[in-house]
């Protein structure tokens, strides 16, 4: 007969401590740690769901990274709408250049450069006399050192007050001043007189003090004042003006820094010209910059197609591999259609004869044969240099136009202020009558009518295309009260037409990768929600096993102990 008693362990559960298998043998902490996980299997899955989606978000954020250096790229070849954007139009950047008709290089003479939006063309420069400013100098002055009184006690000046300046400066000197603080004195004022001070050693124990306007120009010129000081200071320089003849006119400035004459264009001159001396200054477009723009837009995408293409490579099994983070993101599919449809598309209302697709400057797609780390990848882009580089050398504003946005009207009271890619005409005829209330379109024969508002504090009104129709998204400003009828024509480059892409992309809080990412935050505080509750609902399934196999323990015990009493009664009977 059994009889023995089985001894179990302790362990904890909720907090307190348990025996386990005390009577019956069984592992009851094994049991019921068992029968929770297996009942947890559902909260593991959303736990990894979770970690699933935060690496989903992690390589979303790369690919904004990625995304944003491509925006950027295109935003700079596709002519930036608003006032002022020539310094973000990589096609207004300009090059000066000067030179001469004679042995001396132009240079020696002039500095040209030319800010973004400068004209491109060319100057004669002829007849350059720099500007100077006045210098007036004492003669020698014997002293052991720049620090040794001059002023009283047997010194060459009484203590007193002169006068600096063109706007004049009273300057008090007492004795026991020496060259420096005289000079010290006179700095001190430089800003009202318009006069700075300067010690000269021109020999042994030998200095003069001079004084030298600032500026230069002969408004800078004046009388010194010596008053009782005794100091005298010949003229050593007259202040003059710099004059130079640009294209026969004759230009008289007061600075050798020119910029106030051409638009966008600052002259420098650096010494007078010898009679007979011409110089030619041309502006022209940066071509070598917006080379370097177009092949960093061409990288920019292409970096983009290798990070898709591992981000969504398959295995041999045709499964997406394990590095394949993003290979159901509707995102980077939506994205990498569509960025690859304009790319391989034509840009219409560019003439028949003129480069309409990359491949007409020499950009092709091509393979990617792969390497390391990105698997094989079709369709990046490829860069012929060379006929990239005559084509921007022989049709610089013909390239421009395949990248930028175009707009022509014989009308200059009328700029365009923003549009999309929803834009969907070349030509169109527009009517505005401010007094009949008359805001039209008239495209391919349609009349489409638009909506108006008056521009704040202006005369004239703002014109927005209404969405369906063909100038959805496009907005204009009228800034005249005069009623017209006037011819637009436009062209929308590959720039314009990306840079629009990528924004409904990117568009912080409402593009498409905001909105995944904010979606897949949602999904895990859902997880996270189920997860606490299948947490909650584990305590209560632990506490309902213990409470069973408590009860089991304690139904074997008196089993145990029945079973004891039946052998002990049946050994007293076999007595």
């Amino acid at each position: 007969m059994i009889t023995t008693i089985q001894l179990g362990t302790i362990f904890t559960q909720n907090d307190r401590r348990v025996m386990s298998g005390g009577q019956s043998g069984i592992d009851i902490e094994s049991l019921i740690n068992g029968l929770s996980e297996t009942r947890r299997l559902p909260a593991v899955n959303l736990e990894e769901r979770i970690e699933e989606n935060q690496k989903i978000a992690t390589s979303l954020g790369e690919m904004r990274t990625i995304l944003d250096r491509f925006r950027d790229a295109a935003n700079f070849l596709r002519n930036p709408p608003g006032v002022f954007s020539e310094a973000e139009n990589i096609f207004e950047f300009r090059n000066a250049s000067v030179s001469s008709n004679t042995a001396v290089s132009g240079s020696s003479y002039l500095d040209v450069t030319a800010e973004p939006g400068a004209q491109v063309t060319d100057y004669t420069i002829t007849d350059v006399v720099t500007a100077t400013r006045n210098v007036q100098t004492t003669g020698v002055i014997n002293v052991a050192n720049a620090s040794t009184s001059i002023v009283g006690g047997g010194g060459p000046f009484t203590a007193g007050t002169f006068t600096v300046g063109a706007t004049p400066q009273n300057i008090v000197i007492v004795n026991g001043d020496t060259l420096n603080s005289i000079a010290n004195k006179v700095n001190a004022t430089t800003t009202q007189s318009g006069v700075e001070a300067v010690v000269m050693q021109v020999g042994t124990n030998q200095f003069r003090l001079s004084f030298r306007t600032v500026n230069t120009g002969a408004a800078q010129n004046y009388t010194f004042g010596a008053g009782t000081t005794g100091i005298t200071v010949p003229l050593t320089q007259s202040a003059t003006d710099a004059s130079l003849t640009i294209d026969g006119v004759s230009v008289t400035r007061s600075s050798n820094t020119i910029s106030d004459v051409i638009d966008n264009v600052t002259l420098t001159l650096k010494q007078s010209t010898p009679p007979a001396t011409a110089l030619e200054v041309e502006i022209d477009a940066d071509r070598e910059l917006a080379k370097q723009g177009i092949m960093n837009f061409v990288d920019s995408y292409n970096q983009f197609r290798l990070f898709q293409s591992r981000q969504t490579q398959r295995g041999d099994d045709g499964l997406p591999t394990e590095d394949s983070v993003l290979s159901r993101s509707r995102t980077l599919s939506i994205a990498g259609a569509r960025l690859a449809s304009e790319l391989s598309s034509a840009i219409s209302g560019i003439l028949p004869a003129d480069p309409a697709r990359l491949s007409d400057i020499g950009i092709t797609f091509a393979d990617y044969p792969g390497d390391e780390e990105t698997p094989f990848t079709r369709n990046i882009l490829r860069v012929d240099e060379t006929k990239l580089q005559n084509a921007l050398s022989g049709n610089f504003d013909k390239v421009r136009k395949v990248f930028e946005f175009d707009f022509s009207s014989n009308n200059s009271d009328l700029q365009i202020f923003s549009r999309t890619n929803g834009l969907r005409t070349n030509s169109f005829t527009l009517n505005v009558n401010q007094g009949t209330s008359t805001y039209t379109a008239v495209v391919g024969g349609q009349t489409i009518n638009l909506d108006a508002s008056p521009i704040t504090g202006g005369t004239g009104v703002t014109l927005r295309g209404q969405a369906g129709t063909a100038l959805e998204g496009l907005v204009m400003l009228y800034s005249s009260a005069t009623p017209a009828s006037m011819t637009v024509n436009i062209s929308q480059g590959f720039g314009d037409r990306l840079y629009n892409t990528l924004d409904e992309v990117l568009a912080t809080g409402t593009g498409l990768l905001d909105s995944e990412v904010s979606s897949l935050g949602e999904q895990n505080e859902r997880f996270e929600t189920s997860i606490a509750r299948i947490d909650a609902q584990i305590v209560s399934y632990r506490e309902l096993l213990l409470r069973k196999y408590t009860s089991l323990e304690a139904l074997i015990a008196r089993s145990n102990t029945l079973l004891q009493t039946l052998d002990a009664q049946s050994r007293a009977r076999e007595q």
